[in-house]
C-alpha cells in the first residue's frame, strides 16, 4: 500500500499536470472548441460544472491525443488467444499462453480504424457511442490499469472547469 500511495502522490502529480498542459494547448489551438466549452461551463451552476459532458469530452480528447503513458504496457497472455483476420482463406493467428504482449497506447489511440481523423482535436467524437470507445484507454484497462485514474480525472475536471470558465487561452 505504501508504494501505491507514493505512486499517487509523486507520479500522479506530474502526469496530471502534463495532461492539463497538453489539453490547454489543444484548446488554445482550437478556439471554437474552447468557446463551446466555456459557454457550457458558464451556463451551468458551479456545482454542476465538473460533471458536464462537454468537459468530459474535452478531457477524453486531450488524453487521447497526448496520453501520458504513450508507450503503453506489457501483459502476459493467461490463455491462448486466436486472432481471426476475417478474410476468406486467411489463417487465424494464435498467440500462445505465456506470451508477453506490448500494447502501444499512442498507436491504439491514434488508429484510423477506431478514430476518424485520428490526429485532429475533436471532442465531439465522444458524444456518440462507437467503436472508438473500445480503443479509448489512456490509463490502460483491466484490473492492472492506472491506480491514479480517478484522481487524475477529478483533478483535470476541477482545474479545467475553473480555468476555461475564467480565462481565454491563445
Amino acid at each position: 500500500r505504501i508504494n501505491d500511495m507514493l505512486i499517487l502522490l509523486v507520479a500522479g502529480h506530474d502526469t496530471t499536470a502534463y495532461s492539463l498542459a497538453w489539453t490547454l494547448k489543444e484548446l488554445a489551438r482550437h478556439p471554437a472548441e474552447q468557446d463551446k466549452l466555456r459557454f457550457a461551463l458558464l451556463n451551468a451552476s458551479e456545482d454542476d460544472r465538473c460533471n458536464l459532458k462537454e468537459l468530459t469530452n474535452v478531457i477524453k480528447e486531450g488524453l487521447r491525443l497526448n496520453p501520458v503513458a504513450a508507450a503503453g504496457g506489457l501483459r502476459v497472455c493467461s490463455k491462448d488467444i486466436v486472432v481471426d483476420k476475417h478474410s476468406e482463406g486467411s489463417t487465424p493467428i494464435v498467440i500462445p499462453k505465456g506470451t508477453v504482449i506490448f500494447l502501444s497506447l499512442m498507436m491504439c489511440l491514434h488508429h484510423p480504424d477506431y478514430f476518424d481523423e485520428p490526429d485532429s482535436f475533436s471532442p465531439s467524437r465522444f458524444e456518440v457511442e462507437g467503436k472508438h470507445n473500445d480503443a479509448y484507454m489512456p490509463f490502460s484497462s483491466g484490473p492492472r490499469n492506472c491506480l491514479g485514474q480517478s484522481l487524475a480525472y477529478a483533478e483535470m475536471r476541477t482545474v479545467l472547469a475553473r480555468l476555461i470558465a475564467e480565462y481565454e487561452f491563445s
